[in-house]
């Protein structure tokens, strides 16, 4: 014999239904579970309460809310610096996704991490270290150094310029 407060399936079905949803079942335990179908096609259970308040249905499709959620303000946190998110999907704060740099750069990088790096993108980071070779040999000539090898020769930080100290000194 049912309990008079039990949710009837007709009641359950037509309630889902102006929402949208296709009721399968209702099961009677200790709590009323509801199972049902979702407008995507997602097949869910939920307790009555949580369907009827709104604060459980259908998790796939509530997920993917969350988530749009997530990547839109991500988009607009890269957008407020100047940078332009290329992915379409995101699954969570830590997922790396494809970004683009206010100077054409394309790198990857979490939600986590661009919020609490101080360097934004590696390639812009990279050439702000780089000096140029013109700028170290005025900077040396500048403090008396005079250069004895030729700055075509100076490739990189790993390559050596021959110099000479205001004393006549050669350090190699």
């Amino acid at each position: 014999m049912a309990h008079a407060n039990q949710l009837k399936l007709d009641t359950a079905q037509g309630f889902l239904a102006a929402l949208g949803y296709t009721c399968l079942a209702v099961e009677h335990g200790a709590y009323t579970y509801v199972r049902f179908l979702c407008p995507a096609g997602h097949e869910g259970c939920v307790s009555w309460n949580s369907f009827q308040q709104g604060t459980s249905r259908c998790v796939p499709c509530q997920t993917l809310v969350r988530n749009t959620k997530k990547l839109e303000a991500f988009r607009k946190m890269l957008a407020d610096e100047g940078y332009v998110l290329q992915a379409e999907s995101f699954e969570h704060s830590l997922t790396r996704c494809s970004v683009q740099c206010p100077q054409g750069h394309a790198w990857k990088v979490s939600w986590t991490q661009f919020k609490t790096h101080k360097h934004r993108c590696v390639h812009c980071f990279r050439e702000s270290r780089f000096v140029p070779v013109g700028r170290v040999v005025a900077l040396m000539e500048a403090a008396g150094f005079q250069i004895l090898s030729g700055v075509d020769s100076y490739i990189d930080t790993r390559s050596y310029l021959k110099i000479q100290c205001p004393d006549g000194h050669t350090p190699y």
